[in-house]
């Protein structure tokens, strides 16, 4: 029969987020790790530039392209840090 501590230990809640925890992504000797700051930096300096109105249409879609691709490149790079790739 477990004692209360391992029934404890048996029952307690698995981290928030599905166990996939934020020190994984935190891994500042990897090159991946600074790409993907530098890719959501970059996709939210195109986000101000696109709220701001001072570019035209055709800029504005340029822009707005350009920021997707960028957004989606760092959840791609912060997924590979969070797998262990």
């Amino acid at each position: 029969m477990p004692t209360p501590d391992e029934q404890a230990a048996v029952q307690a809640p698995a981290p928030p987020g599905g166990g996939m925890a934020f020190r994984r992504l935190w891994q500042p000797r990897r090159g991946v790790f600074w790409l993907m700051l530098a890719f959501n930096a970059l996709s939210s300096v195109m986000a101000w530039a696109l709220r701001s109105e001072m570019l035209s249409t055709a800029g504005m879609l340029v822009a707005a392209l350009l920021a997707l691709g960028n957004c989606l490149a760092g959840m791609w790079l912060a997924l590979r840090l969070a797998r262990g790739e």
